[in-house]
C-alpha cells in the first residue's frame, strides 16, 4: 500500500474521538487549583533519576519533566492526536470537568489502562488511517493514471508512425542521392556559365552596337537615339584604342574597323543634316539654334574636315542675310519705315557714321551669339566614358591641325563680317569727302576718329579678331582701322593747310605787344581738338588708347606749330619797326604773349594726359617769359656798365689782384653799383609791363630782380672787400646788397 499524505480527521472522527480524547488527555495533565502550589515531577524526581540514568536520557526526561502541560500548543497537539485512541464499543464513560464539560480520552482515564493497549490501538489507528489515505489516493489518482494510459498509447502510435517516416526518408535519400549529385553539377555548370555570359555582355557592352543602335545611325534625321548611339560609338572606339596596348591588337583592329565603318557613316549623314539645317538660318533675319544643331556640330568637331564644311555652309549663309539686312538698314529701314534709313543722316557724317557703326556693333553681336551657340556651344556627351572619349576625339582633331571652336568661330565671324566691309568703307569715305564745298572740320574728322576707334574696339571684341588662324585682322575691323587712318589723314591734311596759309600772311604785332587776332581761328582749332578728345568714348582697350593718344599728339603738333612758327616770325619784326632801347626784351615779350593766350584755354581743359605740343608749347613760353626778364636787366645793368664790370671781374680768380686793372678801380665800381641801382630804383621796365597776365609779370619780375643781385652782389662784394681801404670806402657809399633786394621786393 502506498503511503499518502498525512490528513486531519474528518468531521465524524472529530465528533466521536476528538473532543472526547482531547478533554480526557486535559483532565488528565490538568492540575487541579489545589495542586497549584505543590512541586512539579521535575523538582521531586530529578535528585534521583539524574544520577541512574544516562545523560542523554536524563536531558530528554528533564525537558519532558519541564514542559508545562497547559500550554496551547501542547493541548492543541494532544486534540488533534485524539482520534488516533478512539474506542471502537463506545464503551468508555464521559466525564464532565468542573471547568466545563471537556472530555478526557479513554487511554488516561485511569492509572489501570495498560499503555500497552493504547499503543496497540494507537497503531491500528495509525495503520486504519493510513488504509483511508492510500484508498483516497488511489480513487483520486484513477483519472490520472487512465490518462497516463491513454498518452502512452498515443506516443507508441508516434513512435510508430517516426519509424515509418524514418524508413521513408532513407529510402527517398537513397534514391534521390544520384540527383542532388546531378544537381551540384549542373549548379556548377549554371556558375561557370554565368560567368561566361558576364564577360560575353561586358565584351558586348565595350566592343559592340545593339542592333537598336546601329538601326539608330541609319536615321537621316538625327535624335536622341543618334545622338546617344554616335556616344557609344565613340565609347567603342575608345576601348578599342585601349584593346590594341594589349596582346589582343589583333582583336582590336578589327573591332576598330567596324566601328570606324558605322561612325564614317553616322558623320557623313550627320553633315549632310547640319549643312541643310545650316542653309535654313539664312532664311530668317533673327534665328536661334536648336538643341539638335547644337549637338550635331558638337559631335562633328571630331572630324575636322567635315566640321569645316559645315562651317563654311553657315559663314556663306550669314554673309548673305547680313549684307541683306545691311542694304536694307541703309536706303529702307525698319518696317513701316522705323527707324528711319541710315542714309536719311547722310548730310551729317558723323551721325551718319555712327548709325551705321551701331548697326553693325548690334549685327555683330547677334551673329556672334549665334555662331557661338552653333559652333562651340556646351558638351552635349554628357558625363562618363562618352564625355571623355568626345573630349579624346576632340584632342586628336586638334592635334592634327584641325582649328579650335574659338579659331571657327572667329573665321566664321570673319567671313560673316566681310560683306559689310566694302559698302561701310566707301560710305565713311564719301562722308570725309569734301561735297559742294562743304569740309570736314578738324575737330569733326577727330570725332569721327575717336568714333571709330571705339567701335573698332567694341567690334574687334565681338568679332574675335586676335583668335584668327594665320591673320589676326579680321576684314570689318581692317575695313575700320582703315577709315579712321582716313579721317586721320582727312584732319592732317586740314590743319596743314590752314598752316601753309598762316605761313603765307604775315601776323601784325600790336603796339601793347599782346596777341594779335589772327591767332585766334588757330587757337580755337587747337582747343576744339581738346573738347574733341575729352569728348571720346572711353575705351578699356590699352592698345586703342595709347594709339589714340599717339594720333592727337600729331594732330596737335600740326595745329600748334604753324601758329609757334607764325609768332616766332612775326616777333622778328619788332627788331626792324621798334626804336627804343628795348627791342631783345619786347620782342620775348610778344612771343610769351602770343603763346599764353593760345596756351591758356588748353590749359584748363582736363585731359587725363598732355599731349607733346603743349608741353613744347609751354615750355616755349615760359622760356620767353625768362628771356624777357634777363635782357630787361642786361639792357638795366648795361646803361649803369655794371654788366661790363660783372663779367670782367668774372675773368678774375678770388684770390687774384684786381687793383692793376684800372676798370676795377674803387671809384669805378662805385660809378657803377650807384648807376645800377638808380636804374633798378626808377620805374619798372616797359618789356615786364606788357606782359598780358598777372602771373607772367610775376614770374617775370622774379627772374628780373634775380639777374640783377647776381650782377650786383659780386661787385659789391669785391669792392667792399678786395679793394683795400679805399674800397670799403667807395663801398660805404653804395647800396648794400640788402638795399637791392628791399628795392626790387624779393
Amino acid at each position: 500500500m502506498r503511503n499518502g499524505p498525512t490528513r486531519n480527521p474528518g468531521p465524524e472522527a472529530q465528533r466521536s474521538g476528538g473532543t472526547e480524547g482531547g478533554n480526557e488527555v486535559f483532565h488528565f495533565f490538568s492540575r487541579s487549583p489545589s495542586h497549584k502550589n505543590q512541586p512539579t515531577m521535575a523538582s521531586t524526581s530529578a535528585p534521583s533519576s539524574s544520577s541512574s540514568l544516562p545523560p542523554g536520557l536524563a536531558r530528554k526526561v528533564r525537558k519532558c519533566l519541564d514542559m508545562r502541560l497547559e500550554e496551547p500548543s501542547l493541548t492543541s497537539a494532544l486534540a488533534s492526536s485524539a482520534w488516533l485512541v478512539g474506542n471502537d464499543d463506545d464503551d468508555s464513560s464521559k466525564s464532565t470537568s468542573a471547568g466545563g464539560g471537556t472530555s478526557t480520552p479513554a487511554v488516561f482515564k485511569g492509572v489501570n489502562t495498560s499503555a500497552e493497549a493504547a499503543r496497540r490501538a494507537l497503531r491500528l489507528g495509525i495503520e486504519r488511517r493510513g488504509l483511508e489515505i492510500n484508498e483516497d489516493y488511489l480513487r483520486a489518482s484513477e483519472a490520472a493514471i487512465q490518462a497516463l494510459d491513454a498518452l502512452d498509447t498515443e506516443i507508441a502510435e508516434i513512435a510508430r508512425a517516426c519509424s515509418a517516416v524514418t524508413s521513408s526518408v532513407r529510402e527517398t535519400r537513397a534514391q534521390t542521392a544520384s540527383l542532388a549529385e546531378a544537381a551540384a553539377n549542373l549548379q556548377t555548370e549554371l556558375a561557370v556559365n554565368a560567368r561566361k555570359t558576364d564577360l560575353v555582355a561586358d565584351f558586348l557592352q565595350k566592343y559592340q552596337l545593339t542592333a537598336e543602335e546601329v538601326a539608330a545611325l541609319s536615321f537621316d534625321t538625327p535624335g536622341d537615339a543618334f545622338f546617344a548611339a554616335l556616344a557609344r560609338v565613340r565609347v567603342v572606339h575608345a576601348n578599342c584604342r585601349q584593346l590594341l596596348r594589349t596582346h589582343h591588337q589583333r582583336a582590336g583592329l578589327e573591332l576598330m574597323d567596324g566601328m570606324a565603318a558605322h561612325q564614317e557613316s553616322a558623320y557623313e549623314r550627320l553633315c549632310r543634316w547640319l549643312q541643310a539645317g545650316c542653309r535654313a538660318l539664312g532664311e530668317v533675319e533673327a534665328p536661334e539654334v536648336s538643341p539638335s544643331l547644337r549637338r550635331a556640330a558638337a559631335s562633328l568637331r571630331a572630324r575636322p574636315a567635315l566640321f569645316q564644311y559645315c562651317v563654311e555652309e553657315v559663314s556663306n549663309v550669314r554673309h548673305s542675310a547680313v549684307f541683306r539686312r545691311f542694304v536694307a538698314a541703309l536706303t529702307r529701314g525698319g518696317p513701316d519705315g522705323v527707324p528711319r534709313p541710315i542714309e536719311a543722316h547722310a548730310a551729317e557724317p558723323l551721325r551718319y557714321v555712327g548709325d551705321m557703326l551701331g548697326w553693325l556693333h548690334q549685327a555683330m553681336a547677334t551673329e556672334r551669339e549665334l555662331l557661338d551657340a552653333l559652333l562651340v556651344g556646351t558638351n552635349e556627351a554628357g558625363d562618363g566614358e562618352a564625355a571623355a572619349a568626345a573630349e579624346a576625339d576632340a584632342e586628336d582633331a586638334e592635334a592634327d591641325g584641325a582649328p579650335s571652336p574659338k579659331v571657327a568661330l572667329a573665321m566664321a565671324l570673319a567671313k560673316v563680317a566681310e560683306g559689310v566691309c566694302r559698302p561701310f568703307q566707301v560710305r565713311v569715305e564719301q562722308s570725309l569727302a569734301p561735297q559742294s564745298g562743304r569740309a570736314l572740320t578738324p575737330d569733326s574728322a577727330l570725332r569721327m576718329v575717336n568714333l571709330l576707334s571705339f567701335y573698332r574696339s567694341l567690334i574687334g571684341g565681338v568679332l574675335l579678331h586676335e583668335e584668327g588662324s594665320g591673320s589676326s585682322t579680321n576684314p570689318l575691323v581692317a575695313s575700320l582701322e582703315k577709315c579712321e587712318a582716313t579721317a586721320h589723314s582727312r584732319a592732317m591734311d586740314d590743319l596743314r593747310a590752314r598752316g601753309v596759309r598762316l605761313k603765307r600772311s604775315t601776323l601784325a604785332v600790336p603796339r601793347d605787344l599782346s596777341a594779335p587776332p589772327a591767332l585766334t581761328e588757330g587757337a580755337r582749332i587747337a582747343n576744339a581738338l581738346v573738347e574733341a578728345q575729352l569728348a571720346a568714348p572711353s575705351t578699356e582697350d590699352k592698345g586703342a588708347l595709347d594709339v589714340a593718344i599717339e594720333r592727337f599728339d600729331e594732330l596737335m603738333l600740326e595745329a600748334l606749330r604753324p601758329l609757334m612758327e607764325a609768332v616766332t616770325s612775326a616777333a622778328s619784326s619788332v627788331t626792324a619797326s621798334s626804336a627804343d632801347g628795348a627791342i631783345p626784351a619786347r620782342r620775348h615779350t610778344f612771343i610769351a604773349n602770343c603763346f599764353d593766350a593760345i596756351l591758356r584755354p588748353l590749359e584748363l581743359s582736363s585731359l587725363p594726359f598732355t599731349p607733346k605740343a603743349i608741353e613744347e608749347l609751354r615750355a616755349s613760353r615760359d622760356n620767353s617769359v625768362l628771356e624777357t626778364a634777363a635782357t630787361a636787366a642786361s639792357e638795366a645793368l648795361a646803361q649803369s656798365g655794371l654788366d661790363e664790370r660783372a663779367k670782367r671781374l668774372a675773368a678774375y680768380g678770388p684770390d687774384d689782384n684786381l687793383a692793376s686793372d684800372p676798370a676795377l678801380s674803387p671809384a669805378t665800381l662805385g660809378e657803377a653799383l650807384r648807376g645800377a641801382f638808380r636804374a633798378i630804383g626808377g620805374e619798372t621796365p616797359s618789356a615786364l609791363e606788357t606782359l598780358a597776365r598777372g602771373e607772367l609779370r610775376d614770374r617775370a619780375g622774379a627772374a628780373f630782380a634775380q639777374a640783377v643781385i647776381e650782377a650786383y652782389a659780386p661787385v659789391y662784394d669785391a669792392l667792399s672787400s678786395r679793394l683795400g681801404e679805399a674800397g670799403v670806402a667807395e663801398a660805404a657809399k653804395c647800396a648794400t646788397e640788402r638795399d637791392v633786394r628791399t628795392v626790387l621786393g624779393v
